[in-house]
Formats: C-alpha cells, sequence, structure tokens
C-alpha cells in the first residue's frame, strides 16, 4: 500500500472581502434563477485535478510560483483541510513540519511545550518520555528549556518545533520552507536527518523554492501553475519548466499576443572562437545572442545574465552599463550582439541566461532563464563561487 494516494483532487477557496448585503445576495440568487443557473459563492481554485502517488523511501519536491497550490497540497496531506473533490490517502505517522510550533503555547517553557507538542503530534506520554533528551539533545536549546518560549527567537522556535516533529518518527515526512530558518550548521542537520528519513523508508513531500535544493534531494519534481499539474517527472525537467513558465510571465506582447522581439539563439565561445560549454577559472569567453524584431522597438537594451542552478544571481550586466545604447532596431532587423568576459568563477556549475528589453526596465521583450549550461573547473584549493584572483605576501615583523 502506498503511503500516499492524491487521486484527482480539487480544492477551492471561497473569496473573502466585504460581505455583500442582503438586497446584494438576494439580487445574485434572483438572477441566477432567471438565467436557469445554480447560485454560486465566488470562489478562487487552488487545485484542479491533480493526481499523484508517492512510493515508500521516495521524496517528492513540489515546486512552482508564489500561489501555485504548494502549500494546499501539504495542508491537505496533513488533514488541516479537506478537498472539494477527489480522494486523499496517507497511510502511517504523518509529521508536518510546516508551520513548525503550531501548537507551542508561548506562556509554556520549551520543556513543556516538547511534551505538549509531542502529544498534538499523536506521541504517548511514554513515547515523549523516551525520546525527550533526545529532542533536547537535537534543537540545541539545552540552557533555554526552563524559558518560556515566547521569549524565544524565530530560529529557536523552529528548531525546537522540527526536532520534536521528527521524534514522532513518522512514516510520512511533510516538509515546507521550514529548513529556511536556522544557521547554516542546523539546516545541515536538518537535511542529514530527512535523508535519514528516506533510507528508513519514509515517504516525504518537500516543498521549496530552494531550486538546488530541490534537485539535490528529491527523486520526483511536481511542478504547479496555479492549481494545474504541468509536469511530474526527473527534476531537471521540472526545474528547466519552471523557468519556462516564469518566463512567460514577464514578456511583454503585442495585441495578437505575439513576442514584439526573439532571442534566436545563445552561444559560449572560448578564446579559440569554438562554441564551449567547459572552461577553467580566468579563461576569456564570449557570450554571443542573435534577436530577430518582429516590430519596432526604441531603445532596445541588451542583456545577460549567470545564475547557481538555485537561481542565485551571480551577476547581470546589459548593454546600457557597458555604454552601448541604440536608438531604434526595426522590424525585420536582426542583431547580433557579443559579450566578452573573463570567467572569474569557481568549480561549479552556472546557467547563462539572456534577455531583451525597452527603454531600461520597463519591458521585457524576450527572456530565456537558463539558455547555456556553463560548468567551471579551476585549481584552486580554496572554495566559494568567484575568483577574485587573491595574492599572499608574508613578512616577519618581530625576531
Amino acid at each position: 500500500m502506498k503511503p500516499i494516494r492524491f487521486e484527482n483532487v480539487s480544492k477551492a477557496y471561497y473569496l473573502r472581502g466585504r460581505n455583500p448585503t442582503l438586497s446584494e445576495t438576494l439580487g445574485s440568487i434572483s438572477s441566477s434563477l432567471r438565467l436557469g443557473k445554480k447560485y454560486k459563492r465566488p470562489q478562487v481554485w487552488a487545485l484542479r485535478n491533480v493526481s499523484f502517488t508517492v512510493e515508500r523511501g521516495e521524496v517528492l519536491g513540489i515546486i512552482g510560483p508564489n500561489g501555485a497550490g504548494k502549500t494546499t497540497i501539504l495542508r491537505l496531506l496533513a488533514g488541516v483541510t479537506s478537498s472539494t473533490s477527489g480522494r486523499v490517502q496517507t497511510h502511517g505517522r504523518v509529521a508536518p513540519l510546516i508551520a513548525l510550533g503550531a501548537g507551542f503555547h508561548p506562556e509554556l517553557t520549551g520543556r513543556e511545550n516538547i511534551n505538549l507538542n509531542g502529544i498534538i503530534l499523536g506521541m504517548t506520554r511514554r513515547e515523549i518520555e523516551r525520546k525527550f533528551d533526545a529532542i533536547v539533545q537535537f534543537a540545541e536549546l539545552t540552557e533555554f528549556l526552563d524559558m518560556p518560549v515566547k521569549r524565544y527567537s524565530s530560529g529557536m522556535y523552529a528548531r525546537l518545533g522540527f526536532a520534536t516533529a521528527i521524534y514522532t518518527d513518522p512514516d510520512i515526512l511533510l516538509v515546507d520552507e521550514v529548513l529556511a530558518v536556522g544557521d547554516w550548521a542546523f539546516q545541515d542537520k536538518c537535511m542529514n536527518r530527512m535523508l535519514d528519513f528516506k533510507r528508513g523508508g519514509a515517504a516525504i513531500v518537500f516543498v521549496s523554492h530552494n531550486l538546488e535544493m530541490v534537485r539535490r534531494i528529491c527523486d520526483r519534481v511536481i511542478l504547479l501553475h496555479k492549481g494545474d499539474m504541468k509536469i511530474d517527472g526527473n527534476p531537471g525537467d521540472a526545474i528547466a519548466g519552471y523557468f519556462a513558465s516564469l518566463a512567460d510571465t514577464i514578456i511583454d506582447r503585442n495585441a495578437d499576443g505575439k513576442r514584439v522581439a526573439e532571442i534566436q539563439s545563445v552561444e559560449l565561445y572560448n578564446a579559440e572562437g569554438l562554441i564551449a560549454t567547459t572552461f577553467r577559472a580566468g579563461d576569456s569567453a564570449l557570450a554571443r545572442m542573435q534577436v530577430r524584431f518582429v516590430e519596432t522597438v526604441q531603445f532596445p537594451e541588451f542583456g545577460f545574465f549567470i545564475r547557481l542552478p538555485d537561481s542565485l544571481l551571480v551577476m547581470s550586466t546589459g548593454s546600457r552599463d557597458l555604454g552601448v545604447q541604440l536608438d531604434t532596431c526595426r522590424a525585420g532587423d536582426v542583431w547580433e550582439v557579443d559579450f566578452p568576459f573573463q570567467v572569474n568563477l569557481l568549480n561549479g556549475v552556472y546557467h547563462l541566461g539572456a534577455e531583451v528589453r525597452a527603454r531600461r526596465f520597463e519591458r521585457y521583450l524576450d527572456f530565456i532563464g537558463r539558455a547555456v549550461t556553463l560548468t567551471v573547473h579551476d585549481n584552486y584549493a580554496h572554495g566559494g563561487i568567484v575568483d577574485l584572483q587573491p595574492s599572499c605576501r608574508v613578512k616577519k615583523v618581530v625576531g
């Protein structure tokens, strides 16, 4: 039996706002009856006919822009809310790491809240007693254990909530953006604990905007957009689909729904003038884009940027920033734009993107988030992402 089964699930929320007057409500009902329709309260669909299963020992990632329906899925699985239609089934103990410490009482101490939250999460008193020391040790809050949690920082609050939840020994782990709270060492400890659950056969549903973390730990990824499931497949395909959908939301189109300008190609060349995607730190490179203008555009700008796989921006620049300004590009024109640069990056994988804008950031005419995947190798013994070309001098000042 699969730990998680989602079958044709839809979820609607009624729109809130000013409550209609009695006369407005009666008018709406009367109008509906006159047209032979059933009166319905205004609503928005958070999910539409979403189906998936999760196996034991599998990590399912869920990604998408804000409002896509990610947290709604977690709430349905946690039993916090119910579906409008379809069936949600879970088998085994569920640990929802969604709103950590949601069951904490601010006036009670950390010690008292471990007992309270443990019971809320389905643990017996004997089970809490047996695991109490391990929970405290994991949370790293021994000296603050008898302090009211209303005096805890947000990081301390989250650590205690996470530690209590994971020691329920769940069969199903539901994880939202909770790992964004806390220092790097604690986040790493939480991640290792999650991987332990995976190896132990737990089913994990992981929601995050950190795409590199999603790529690292997930076996499968679902891409949601406005409540619809667009992709259910390997992490690479889902992440690529996410960037493609993101581009569609920012590009300005003409009255016919077509792009005013189109990036026809983006290529990366090495110092020998050959197309390349692998470089050494400090190498010379050239990013070249070809752009075709469907309509005449005044003061267009061309740009390129480099990001890490988790979408963190490493650098971005544009033609105007670099002293190049065109007055007009006419319909039918094709322009080739070159950006020579030094690959002052350290060992790693990066994504190069390209964009065309009009009048600074007034309008995006075309945008490709991941046009080229760039791999950098280096011979340095230090780490990081950028090569600042450091040097070292040593001199004795005493003795």
